[in-house]
């Protein structure tokens, strides 16, 4: 199932700027030439909507938790400000996914 999220959003994504320009193209040691995603992780990270697990890692078998979901949403809206208060006790303030949790929230796309 994780991974069929992270294929819909890398195609969404891919599909939504076709005609965009990457901004940077990472390279990462678990991203080999060929692998069958090597493309469109480089679109998604030249966008700045994923950052990988490390400065050299991608992790592209690792599941997506709803940090990073939430994260890559948030990304791909331009990281519209929140306007409501953190509602969740498993997301500390001031950690990367934080913003984009509550605001995710405020969506309706998570929930407790």
């Amino acid at each position: 199932m994780k991974k069929r999220i992270l294929s819909v959003i890398l195609t969404v994504a891919l599909c939504a700027g076709l005609s965009a320009p990457a901004l940077d193209v990472r390279t990462f040691t678990d991203v080999p030439a060929g692998h069958w995603a090597s493309e469109a992780i480089a679109y998604v990270t030249g966008q700045g909507y994923f950052n990988g697990t490390s400065e050299t890692t991608f992790g592209p078998s690792v599941p997506m938790s709803r940090a990073m979901l939430a994260t890559v949403l948030w990304r791909m809206e331009g990281q519209p400000a929140s306007t409501g208060a953190n509602a969740f006790t498993d997301v500390p303030a001031g950690q990367w996914y934080t913003d984009a949790v509550t605001w995710a929230a405020e969506q309706g796309i998570v929930t407790g």
